[in-house]
């Protein structure tokens, strides 16, 4: 091979190889090309902003951080038959019912308004991927 034969193969590997780099890119979930949802990021906010002025101690159920999760995953429901969140099944987790206005689980949450469209798909995500602690 010539000489310019090779410094046209190793420039070509190297712009190959430079292609492969993740450096700087969100992590995703596998299948479903969007990253995942983070209960302290993006889910510990929908509560704060929205349910803690009921839910920070005075309706029973604490969901102002830091332990919010704890309050949620695999605990059975006070007042409703079912468990408040059932990792990776959100359309039998209490939780999730209540947001969407589910008449079997009572009057829809929050009172007062209901969330955004957006921010109960991030609910229902969170406990789709299993309601991670992260």
């Amino acid at each position: 091979m010539t000489r310019g034969g090779r410094t046209a193969v190793l420039a070509l590997l190297l712009v190959s190889a430079g292609g492969c780099s993740d450096r700087g890119r969100d992590p995703i979930a596998p299948g479903n090309g969007t990253a995942p949802v983070s209960y302290a990021d993006d889910v510990q906010p929908i509560w704060s902003a929205h349910c803690t002025g009921c839910h920070g101690g005075t309706a029973g159920l604490e969901l102002g951080a830091p332990d919010s999760r704890t309050n949620l995953v695999g605990v059975a429901s006070a007042n409703w038959g079912g468990v408040l969140v059932v990792a990776g099944d959100p359309a039998v987790s209490v939780l999730y019912r209540k947001l969407t206005g589910d008449s079997g689980v009572g009057d829809r949450m929050p009172q007062g308004g209901v969330l955004g469209a957006v921010d109960i798909e991030t609910v229902r995500r969170w406990i789709a991927e299993g309601a991670l602690d992260n």
